[in-house]
């Protein structure tokens, strides 16, 4: 039954405005606060220990293999939940713990048995204690499925939260909300379904910002312990901020390779007018100092100016308050490290030869890190080159995949333990770089390599200032060796530093998906760049040779919007950067690629809750409004229609009271909710809900050419369903009953014949005419895509049985077989009866099931008809339907869903759809009827007709055949002039 919205009061729903904003009337309430899943650190495995440490300002965990902090900041509050209060302290050293009450957990928190394998402080050990189930806490121990809580974050700014936490193979889940008052919530979440037969223990975190008067973070942890015993949550840790003083620093607090050219910024503190900064090199110095590096500024960054290479900074930022106490806030002392004056060039982008080698001990040995650890090389004569005996013309060299600028080379000698008196370890050597490995250029002075002292721990390798030079080879000719007697020469290992001139480190990463058509892409510049020269294409070998369109931003950022890139599709892009005064004028970057999202997301509905500010009915408004809160200070009286967003779960009456607002069970693909529109046109006053952006939106983004809002209707549903944009009407196109089949139906707009500014598009409503229309619809994902390719040929099978012999089968036949490739349930040509000609194809039950099939169609309009006569005697089922998929078995198959002519009651209808909602048609016999199947795959709608009588409607997303069988007991059925064809 569908479940129509009569009359909800005002004295029982008093609809709070605690949502977006009144949006045709009041600009939309913004808020920076932010709730972000972290990280899941496994802490514990197969009985394995750790123990869970707490002290002022800091908590930690440890066991054998894995070691750890929480944060790094203050610890302003920790709940650790325990069977018994004395065992706690086993396992929290330190700090001023909080034990919950002892009482016996309440039914509803028991998933089964809670004596088995609880051993609290040391999380799964060996021995299972029978712990007396009476000593549990009331909402979290060993046992409990749904666990939740609240924390207190009224006095923080940011901060991260830690959550000790572990299963016995069963999967969990954590979801977090943030709220306060004047604050739309923030949530965030994380769940895992870890492997079978494995105990585990997990640190979760989740990082927070608090923009606005964010008090609490509520959390709930779900396990769904299948035997109700190894349910573990253990306790959350709050490490946080003061709101008054600075927060979040950029470059963040440790941070390295930070750019010479970086400037300062920082989240304000919730009083701050002024901002006083201090910047230096040691930590005391700027901890100490009263003095600021620069004073009152009244924006929230600073430029220090360019950096020196390789230092560490410190630096602070004290929070000023205005008039009249001007109090100082002393911020934190944070700190960040420069990047190096050059960079080594990693392993994999170097190869080495020379000029020969020993057994296993090849020229590869000396870039491949072999025996090197942080530094050190061993003695291991295996991780080093070493020449044959007798090379009367000894080198090493190394290739680069790409011309490097290099700065120094490190290179440790050959550091066998017989090094001491044999010295294989070159000496005098002759340092060559070249471009193309043709010409070469020496070095000013030979150098000489220090002897290694052939014992472990050989941490001192010579450095080789190379002067700059640009060059994708690099050749040492080997002079001499320490021994002087045997021609025989080693080398332990080379690294090579060189100066970033490439661009690097692009954002989005190159192969990431989902990126907006209208992101900015931006990268991390060459050293020595003046400016960049951006190539982006969809062709990866017009981007690598240059050929595909560039432009040259002033900055290392580009907006892709520059390049009018589209929805769907996969681009390349490099980056090269100039400096027309060096000698190397271009360094030209490597190819990177990125795909743009297949749509963009005007509302996926994802977000609305059953609680203010985040109500459907606040953004989507309707005929009922809501009244005035904390949140909006005039209510909303409704659009004087008769729409209603949302379930009402505020009716004792209602089948969603104290329910959800959003619908849950029937979504689309991958969608978590839809939202319900009621709707009621008493007087025959169309029924409406409206949303007004905050700001205007460009719908052309990308190539936009679609609106697509995908919708499904409840069987009683009655009315035309239309969409304005911009004001401007839009009628549903297709079959009208649509509103009401029950399936999930995409509704694509043309957005290019509606005469409106699509790059400023600022309302969008969505309703239901016809006078006394009723009803309710869902509607979920709404979206701007790219019109559909259509097929690459279009396919069209057609045939009139009359060129066939009868008697003869329909197998072999082009585009005709029987069952699965069955010549036997293919069909026979009769004269029996036709429709047109002489020919048709008769069916019988105990022995055909024919398919016509053809290559998979995905997109565009298609009707598939075929005539069929049903004569006085036959019963049973004949069934008729298009396949969604056909291959050589059963697995490989599906249908899209069955025309059903049932024989037996006198009756046709759709088999998919259920017997109290579908439509019937009565059975015609003896006489020729039409069965037409219109599949319309761009918009997923499928409808079924009898004769002219609309049937029913099935979502329709492919199709590459037909089946038509019967039961075993049908006698005999006719069919003729079988058409598919594109319209």
């Amino acid at each position: 039954m569908c479940k129509k919205k009569t009359s909800r009061t005002r004295s029982v729903l008093i609809r709070a405005v605690v949502g977006m904003a009144i949006l045709l009337t009041i600009p939309l309430q913004v808020s920076a606060a932010e709730l972000t899943y972290v990280e899941t650190v496994q802490v514990s495995e197969n009985e394995s220990v750790f123990n869970v440490s707490v002290f002022p300002g800091k908590a930690g965990y440890s066991n054998d293999t894995v070691s750890g902090v929480f944060g790094d900041g203050t610890v302003v509050d920790y709940r650790f939940f325990t069977a018994d209060p004395d065992t706690v302290w086993s396992w929290i050293d330190g700090g001023e713990g909080r034990v919950a009450d002892i009482t016996s957990p309440p039914a509803e928190h028991v998933a089964g048995p809670v004596n088995n394998s609880q051993n609290w402080p040391d999380v799964w050990i060996a021995s299972d204690p029978d712990i007396d189930p009476a000593d549990f806490t009331t909402n979290t121990q060993a046992g409990a499925q749904n666990i939740t809580g609240t924390i207190n974050i009224s006095g923080l700014g940011t901060g991260v939260l830690y959550f000790i936490h572990g299963t016995y193979f069963n999967s969990f889940a954590l979801t977090l909300t943030m709220s306060g008052p004047g604050q739309p919530d923030v949530q965030a979440e994380y769940a895992e379904d870890p492997p079978d037969t494995v105990n585990l223990g997990w640190v979760t975190s989740f990082t927070f910002s608090k923009a606005g008067a964010y008090s609490t973070i509520t959390y709930t942890y779900t396990n769904t312990d299948i035997d109700g015993s190894r349910a573990r949550f253990m306790g959350v840790i709050v490490d946080g901020g003061d709101p008054t003083r600075a927060q979040d620093p950029a470059p963040t607090h440790e941070q390295t390779d930070v750019s010479r050219d970086t400037g300062l910024s920082w989240s304000p503190g919730m009083f701050a007018a002024q901002h006083n900064v201090y910047v230096g090199d040691t930590y005391e110095g700027v901890d100490t100092a009263t003095v600021p590096t620069v004073s009152g500024l009244d924006v929230n960054s600073f430029d220090p100016g360019r950096l020196a290479f390789g230092t560490t900074y410190y630096w602070r930022v004290d929070e000023v308050n205005g008039t009249p106490d001007k109090t100082v806030y002393k911020g934190n002392v944070w700190s960040f490290e420069v990047e190096p004056y050059a960079i080594a060039i990693p392993v994999d982008a170097s190869k080495a030869t020379a000029s020969s080698f020993t057994g296993n001990n090849t020229p590869d040995m000396t870039v491949n890190g072999s025996g090197l650890d942080g530094g050190t090389h061993s003695e291991d004569s295996d991780t080093m080159w070493l020449s044959t005996p007798g090379d009367a013309s000894p080198w090493l060299m190394v290739e680069f995949d790409q011309v490097q600028k290099l700065d120094h080379m490190l290179i440790w000698n050959s550091n066998s333990k017989s090094e001491v008196f044999i010295g294989w370890g070159i000496k005098d050597v002759n340092i060559e770089t070249s471009l193309d490995g043709v010409a070469w250029t020496a070095l000013a002075q030979p150098s000489e390599i220090s002897k290694a002292p052939g014992q472990p721990g050989y941490d001192t390798p010579d450095v080789v200032d190379l002067g700059l030079a640009q060059a994708r080879y690099v050749r040492l000719n080997i002079l001499s060796n320490w021994g002087g007697f045997l021609k025989q020469y080693g080398v332990s290992e080379v690294q090579f530093y060189g100066l970033p001139v490439y661009a690097r480190t692009p954002n989005p990463a190159s192969g990431a998906a989902d990126v907006l058509p209208d992101s900015v892409v931006t990268w991390r510049a060459g050293r020595e760049a003046a400016q960049h020269t951006v190539y982006l294409s969809t062709d990866a070998e017009a981007v690598a040779n240059g050929s595909a369109d560039s432009v040259t931003p002033g900055t290392n950022s580009v907006a892709l919007d520059s390049f009018g890139v589209a929805l769907g599709e996969t681009y390349y892009w490099r980056v090269d950067e100039v400096n027309e005064a060096e000698t190397l004028s271009t360094w030209q970057g490597p190819v990177w690629d990125f795909s743009i999202v297949p749509s963009v997301t005007i509302d996926d509905f994802e977000r609305y809750t059953n609680k203010s500010p985040n109500r459907p009915f606040q953004t989507w408004l309707d005929g009922f409004g809501y009244s005035a809160d904390d949140f909006f200070p005039v209510d909303y009286p409704g659009n004087g229609t008769g729409a209603g967003i949302g379930h009402d779960i505020w009716s004792p009456g209602s089948p969603y009271f104290d329910g959800s607002i959003m619908e849950t069970d029937r979504t689309i693909a991958s969608s978590e909710q839809s939202m319900p529109l009621y709707y009621n046109n008493t007087g025959g006053t169309a029924s409406e809900t409206q949303r007004t952006f905050a700001a205007p939106q460009d719908w052309t983004v990308g190539g936009a050419q679609l609106l697509s809002i995908a919708f499904f209707g409840e069987a009683e549903n009655t009315g035309t369903l239309y969409a304005r944009i911009n004001g401007t009407k839009v009628t549903y196109a297709l079959e009208p009953a649509h509103i009401a089949a029950q399936t999930w139906k995409t509704w694509n707009i043309d957005l290019s014949v509606l005469g409106i500014n699509l790059q400023s598009v600022t309302t969008l409503a969505i309703g239901v005419e016809g006078s006394g229309a009723s009803g309710m619809l869902l509607i979920d994902d709404i979206v701007l895509r790219k019109k559909p390719a259509g097929p690459a040929e279009t396919i069209s099978l057609v045939n009139d049985f009359d060129s066939l012999p009868v008697g003869s089968s329909m197998d072999g036949v082009p585009g005709w077989e029987g069952w699965f490739g069955d010549a036997q349930w293919a069909g026979n040509i009769t004269d029996t009866v036709a429709y047109s000609g002489t020919h048709a194809l008769e069916i019988k039950g105990t022995r055909d099931d024919v398919v016509p099939h053809w290559p998979m169609v995905e997109h565009g309009v298609y009707e598939a008809t075929v005539m069929q006569y049903v004569p006085t005697g036959t019963d049973g089922l004949m069934y008729f339907g298009p396949l969604s998929s056909y291959g050589a078995s059963w697995d490989d198959t599906a249908w899209l869903g069955t025309l059903l002519s049932n024989c037996t009651t006198g009756f046709v209808y759709v088999d998919e759809l259920d017997a109290g909602t579908r439509t019937q048609a009565p059975l015609l016999r003896d006489q020729w009827v039409p069965l037409k199947i219109v599949m319309n795959f761009d918009a997923n709608a499928c409808d079924f007709y009898y004769g002219d009588t609309l049937l029913g409607s099935l979502e329709c997303p492919s199709a590459m055949g037909f089946d038509i069988w019967p039961d075993d007991d049908v006698d005999v059925l006719y069919y003729d002039d079988f058409s598919f064809q594109a319209q």
